[in-house]
């Protein structure tokens, strides 16, 4: 599927989205993840504004970037005791953060900017992994069988996996 085209305005408090869809083969069960990602800021990187405290000249504007950052149990959390004070964690690991640049062409892989665009890419990448695997286990048939076993519970849970984002998708279309 096509990368997302950037929108043309995006501002602080934006959400762009991302799917994930697995299977837990010990629990027998598929898990279809929505995250979301919000703008927290916009900025230029550090040191291209002045170097050593001096402004640059010229009129020399340097790229911005936007910086995400995923919305979860762990990023999201409580600040006091009174009712509704929920705000960001002071310390977001790097796997829940995000950042690309102002005004390229199209989002970084993987998000997009509606829950069913992302559900979509998350098919047809699932899809791709299905196709490897099933052409993988047709064209080494004299392969270790622990190997082929192995594969073919990859492609189960593929299946699975794959069903579950197609109901996803179905909800979200209607």
């Amino acid at each position: 599927m096509k990368p997302c085209k950037q929108p043309k305005h995006i501002k602080i408090g934006l959400v762009f989205y991302s799917v994930d869809a697995y299977f837990d083969p010990e629990k027998n069960s598929t898990t279809t993840e929505v995250s979301e990602w919000y703008v927290r800021s916009i900025r230029a990187l550090r040191g291209t504004i002045s170097r050593h405290g001096i402004k640059f000249r010229g009129g020399f504007q340097p790229r911005k970037y936007v910086n995400l950052t995923r919305k979860n149990a762990y990023t999201w959390v409580k600040k006091s005791r009174q009712h509704g004070d929920f705000g960001w964690a002071s310390s977001i690991s790097k796997y829940d953060r995000q950042q690309f640049r102002l005004g390229d062409e199209h989002l970084p892989f993987g998000l997009y900017t509606t829950k069913l665009q992302a559900a979509k890419h998350e098919r047809s990448a699932l899809k791709n992994l299905l196709q490897d695997s099933e052409k993988w286990i047709a064209n080494n048939p004299d392969a270790d069988q622990v190997l082929i076993a192995e594969e073919k519970r990859e492609v189960h849970g593929l299946q699975k996996s794959l069903a579950a984002i197609e109901r996803r998708i179905k909800k979200l279309s209607h």
